[in-house]
C-alpha cells in the first residue's frame, strides 16, 4: 500500500487520467547545467505526450544559478510600486483594528528595505528578490492580492502524498492522515482504521505542517485558513484543483540538497518520497541550457537566438482526452465523496468549466443541501448557475424541506452577479447593501475625473455609453450611500475622509435599477430581479431556517454573498482549522468588493491618454507600441483590491477585511465524513440546528455577531498568528547593508514606471568631473546622475538631475540580458 515513489510513468486525476513522466533525482547530471537538464527532460516528456514532472531539488538548483540584474529589479519595482497605490487597504495593514487575526504590515516600508537592498547591492540571485517581493504580497493577507511573475512562473512544488486533517470523532484533535489510507478504509467499509501521520521528516507532523501552511499557503486573514488550504477535499477535486501540499507551492520547500520527505505513521510505517516540480504553462522557448538563458527568458521575455517558432505549448494538452468531461455527477470525480444521485444537477456538469451547481434532498432529515462549489462562470453558463438554484429552491419547498444548508467549501469567488442573484433567489424582497470604499491618490483622481467626464459627453445611444457606464472610473452611474442619489462627479466621490493617515472615497453602491449601468456592469447578465429579470417568486425559507457551510476559504464574491445572506440572519458553520479549539472565521479569503489587476490599469490609462494628449504626462508612461507599462521583469499577473466591502456610509467604516467575523459555530472534519459529503451534511444540519450547540467544537461559539447584537464574546487574540508569513526584517544584519543609512522611499507621487526618481533625503552630492570642483563618494558608494524630485510644494511638479553618492550598486541602464 505504502512506498517509495513507484516508477516513471504515473497517471493522476488531477491530470485528468494523463501519464506525466517522473525524473528521478539520480538521472540528474550535477556536473552539467541544471537549467539545460530540466527543459531537456521537460522536452523528452512533452515529446512523448508525458505531463512533465522533475524532482524538486534541480529545479531549485536552476532556478538559484539565475544571476540577478538591480536595473531590471528596480525598473520591476517601479511598476509594483505605481499598481499598489490601488490597494485599498494599506494603511489598515499597517495600523490593524483590533480583532484583525495577523500582525500589521506596512507595505510601503517593505518595498523600501528590499529597494534598499537592491541598491545596496545585496541580491546577487534573482531567485531571492523575488521571493522577497512574493513573501510581501503573501503577508498582506489578502484573496485579491496576487502576482505571478519571473522565475517563480514556470514551476510549482508539491508532494505526491495528498494529506487530509481530520478528528476520529469529531470531538478529538485532528490529525494528519494520508489521503488514500481514508479512501481505501471507507471504500473497504471501514474493515480497518487508518493510522495518523505521527513525525515528517522527524518533527512532529501537526507542527510541520502548520509551519508549511505559513511558509506555502496563499495569505488568507487567519492561520485556520491557511491550513485548510494546504490539503485535499472534495470540492477541488471537482475543480480540477490540488491543495498547496499537493502541488501549487510557489517556491522550492526542500532545504538545502535535502528534497526527501520521510512520513512515520503512528503504527511506526515510514513512508519515503520527495518534493517534485511540476512544468506549468509556458511558451515553448527553444533551448535554454544556463541560468543566463532563464533569465532573459522568464524574466525578460526575450527569446533565444535559437528559437524556431515553436508553437504555445501547454502540457494538459498532451496525451488523450478523458472519455467523458460532462459526467452527471460529481460521485466518480472524487472517489465516491459526492452522493452517486444528486436530485439537482446544472446542466453541462463538467471539471472543465461548465455547470457546477447540484442539489440533494436529505429527506430524513428535512434538508436541502444546495453545493456551490465555485462562483466562476462562463457566457451561458452564468444564467444556468442562476435557473439551476432556482430549481432546487422550488424542488425543496416542493417537497416540504424545512432546512437549507449551502455549501460553499473551496469556494474561491467569481461572478459577482451570482451573489447578488443568489441572495435574491432567496429573499425576493430584499436586497443587497454591498457598499464599498477606495483609496483615494493621485493616479486614481486623475483617471476617475477624465473618465467621469468623458463619459458625461457621450449620446446616450452610443455603443460606448452603453459599454463603459459599468467602468470602475466612471462614478456618476453609481450611488452615494449617503445620500441613496447618484454622485455628480469624481471630485464629491472622491477624498472624503482621512482615516490612519490615508484619505479614502464616500461609499458607493451600485445602482441596479439603472438598466444601462446593470447591463454594463454584468455584461448584459442581469441579476434575478432587476432589469429584464424581475422578481417572480416568493420567499420560501426564512433566514434562520438557512445555514451556510465554509472552509474559511471563501474569497470574493464568496464573501459578498456571505455577508448578504448573514446580514438576514442566516447563520453559519467554518469546518476544519488547526487542530486547536476555539472559534474560526467562516470567511478568510478577500472581503474586498473588487479584484482589479494591474494590466486593468494599463487598460485605462491607455485609454485617457489616447483621448487626451495632456494626460500623457500625468500618467504613467506605456512605452510605444505597448498596450501595457514597463514591467522590468515578465509578470504574467499583478492584482490587487480596489475597493472595500463596508458595511455602512460612515466615513470611519472599518472595512469588512479587518472585522473579526466569527462562524456561529465550528466543526472538524471526520474520519467518516472529509470523503463521505452526505455523512458531512447530515452532522452540519444536526449541529446548526441543535439549540444546545453541544455538537459544534469546544469553545467555538458566542463569538459572532448578529444584525443590530454584538457578539457576547471577544475576538480570540493573535495566538493563531505565530504560523503567519513574517514580512522581511526592518533591520539590516547583513553585511552588504551596514553602510546604508536607510532606503529611498517612495511616496505616493512616484508613479511614473521606468523612471527611477530616487529621494535625496540623507544622500550626499558629489561631482564626478575632473577639477577642484570633484566631490568624491566614500568608500561603498559610488557617484551617479540620476532624477529626482522636487518636494517643496513650490517647485512641484518640476523635476530635476542631482550626482549623488548611492549606496553600493546603482542601477545600471544599459546592460539587461545576462550571460551564464
Amino acid at each position: 500500500m505504502h512506498g517509495t515513489y513507484p516508477g516513471v510513468t504515473l497517471s493522476h486525476p488531477k491530470h485528468n487520467g494523463r501519464p506525466f513522466c517522473f525524473r528521478r533525482q539520480d538521472d540528474w547530471d550535477i556536473e552539467g547545467q541544471p537549467c539545460g537538464q530540466v527543459f531537456r527532460w521537460a522536452r523528452e516528456a512533452l515529446d512523448a505526450g508525458l505531463y512533465p514532472i522533475f524532482p524538486a531539488y534541480p529545479v531549485y538548483q536552476c532556478l538559484i544559478s539565475v544571476p540577478f540584474n538591480d536595473a531590471v529589479a528596480l525598473r520591476f519595482l517601479d511598476y509594483f510600486n505605481t499598481t499598489i497605490q490601488f490597494q485599498s487597504t494599506l494603511a489598515y495593514l499597517r495600523d490593524p483594528p483590533e480583532g484583525y487575526q495577523r500582525p500589521a504590515l506596512d507595505v510601503m516600508a517593505q518595498l523600501d528595505i528590499v529597494k534598499a537592498k537592491v541598491l545596496a547591492g545585496a541580491y546577487t540571485r534573482e531567485y531571492d528578490f523575488e521571493l522577497d517581493v512574493n513573501n510581501i504580497v503573501s503577508a498582506m493577507h489578502d484573496g485579491h492580492v496576487d502576482i505571478d511573475f519571473g522565475i517563480l512562473m514556470p514551476f510549482k512544488f508539491g508532494s505526491q502524498w495528498e494529506i487530509v486533517s481530520v478528528s476520529r470523532d469529531g470531538k478529538e484533535l485532528p490529525k494528519p492522515y494520508l489521503r488514500e489510507d481514508i479512501t481505501d478504509a471507507q471504500n473497504a467499509n471501514w474493515a480497518w482504521e487508518p493510522s495518523p501521520i505521527s513525525q515528517i521528516n522527524g518533527i512532529d507532523a501537526v507542527e510541520f505542517l502548520k509551519q508549511s501552511a505559513a511558509n506555502f499557503s496563499f495569505g488568507n486573514l487567519e492561520a485556520h485558513a491557511d491550513y485548510n488550504q494546504l490539503f485535499e477535499h472534495p470540492a477541488s477535486d471537482i475543480q480540477l484543483d490540488y491543495g498547496v501540499w499537493s502541488g501549487q507551492i510557489d517556491h522550492y520547500p526542500g532545504t538545502d540538497e535535502n528534497d526527501w520527505l520521510d512520513f512515520t505513521l503512528e503504527n511506526t510505517t515510514e513512508i519515503l518520497s520527495e518534493w517534485w516540480a511540476e512544468l506549468k504553462y509556458f511558451q515553448d522557448p527553444g533551448p535554454l541550457e544556463t541560468g543566463g538563458d532563464f533569465f532573459n527568458f522568464f524574466v525578460l521575455g526575450l527569446l533565444p537566438a535559437s528559437y524556431n517558432g515553436s508553437v504555445m505549448v501547454n502540457p494538459e494538452d498532451f496525451g488523450p482526452e478523458p472519455e467523458d468531461t460532462t459526467p452527471s455527477t460529481w460521485f466518480d470525480e472524487t472517489l465516491g465523496a459526492y452522493p452517486r444521485n444528486p436530485d439537482i444537477v446544472q446542466a453541462n456538469l463538467s471539471v472543465k468549466h461548465g455547470g457546477v451547481v447540484t442539489g440533494y434532498f436529505l429527506d430524513d432529515l428535512s434538508t436541502g443541501v444546495l453545493s456551490l462549489p465555485t462562483f466562476t462562470q462562463f457566457g451561458e453558463e452564468v444564467d444556468a448557475f442562476s435557473s439551476t438554484v432556482q430549481e432546487f429552491i422550488d424542488g425543496a419547498s416542493s417537497k416540504g424541506l424545512t432546512r437549507i444548508v449551502i455549501d460553499l467549501q473551496q469556494n474561491n469567488g467569481g461572478e459577482t452577479k451570482l451573489a447578488f442573484d443568489i441572495f435574491k433567489r432567496f429573499f425576493p424582497q430584499h436586497d443587497i447593501f454591498a457598499g464599498s470604499r477606495r483609496r483615494s491618490h493621485p493616479l486614481g483622481t486623475i483617471l476617475g475625473s477624465f473618465m467621469t467626464e468623458w463619459w458625461e459627453t457621450l449620446d446616450k445611444e452610443a455603443d460606448d455609453f452603453w459599454e463603459i457606464a459599468g467602468n470602475e472610473w466612471v462614478i456618476t452611474p453609481r450611488i452615494d450611500a449617503s445620500t441613496n442619489e447618484n454622485f455628480p462627479s469624481w471630485a464629491d466621490f472622491d477624498s472624503a475622509s482621512q482615516d490612519r493617515g490615508d484619505s479614502f472615497s464616500r461609499v458607493e453602491r451600485y445602482n441596479l435599477s439603472d438598466e444601462v449601468f446593470t447591463y454594463a456592469a454584468f455584461t448584459g447578465h442581469f441579476p434575478y430581479g432587476f432589469g429584464l429579470n424581475p422578481v417572480n417568486t416568493t420567499e420560501r425559507f426564512k433566514p434562520e431556517d438557512i445555514v451556510i457551510l465554509t472552509d474559511g476559504l471563501c474569497n470574493s464574491a464568496c464573501s459578498i454573498f456571505v455577508e448578504a445572506m448573514t446580514r438576514m440572519g442566516t447563520r453559519t458553520i467554518a469546518l476544519g482549522g488547526l487542530p486547536e479549539y476555539g472559534p474560526m472565521q467562516a470567511v478568510s479569503g478577500s472581503r474586498g468588493a473588487r479584484a482589479y489587476s494591474a494590466n486593468s490599469i494599463d487598460d485605462i490609462m491607455a485609454f485617457a491618454s489616447n483621448r487626451d494628449e495632456s494626460l500623457r504626462q500625468a500618467l504613467p508612461v506605456i512605452p510605444p507600441f505597448s498596450k501595457v507599462r514597463d514591467h522590468g521583469i515578465r509578470t504574467s499577473y499583478l492584482g490587487i483590491n480596489l475597493r472595500d466591502q463596508v458595511r455602512s456610509s460612515a466615513a470611519d467604516e472599518i472595512p469588512l477585511q479587518f472585522r473579526y467575523e466569527a462562524a456561529d459555530c465550528r466543526l472538524f472534519y471526520t474520519l467518516r465524513n472529509i470523503y463521505n459529503l452526505t455523512q458531512l451534511w447530515t452532522d452540519a444540519s444536526n449541529a446548526a440546528f441543535d439549540s444546545t450547540g453541544s455538537l459544534c467544537v469546544q469553545d467555538s461559539t458566542g463569538y459572532s455577531s448578529s444584525p443590530g447584537n454584538p457578539a457576547p464574546l471577544s475576538p480570540p487574540s493573535l495566538s493563531a498568528s505565530a504560523y503567519s508569513n513574517l514580512p522581511l526584517e526592518p533591520m539590516y544584519d547583513s553585511a552588504d547593508l551596514e553602510s546604508y543609512d536607510g532606503p529611498p522611499p517612495f511616496d505616493d507621487g512616484d508613479l511614473n514606471s521606468g523612471r527611477h526618481r530616487i529621494a535625496s533625503k540623507d544622500l550626499l552630492e558629489c561631482n564626478i568631473k575632473s577639477g577642484p570642483d570633484r566631490r568624491p563618494c566614500d568608500a561603498g558608494f559610488k557617484c551617479k546622475e540620476v532624477p529626482v524630485k522636487c518636494r517643496s510644494p513650490a517647485l512641484k511638479p518640476k523635476q530635476a538631475t542631482k550626482q549623488l553618492c548611492l549606496p553600493m550598486s546603482p542601477p545600471s541602464q544599459t546592460q539587461h540580458c545576462q550571460s551564464s
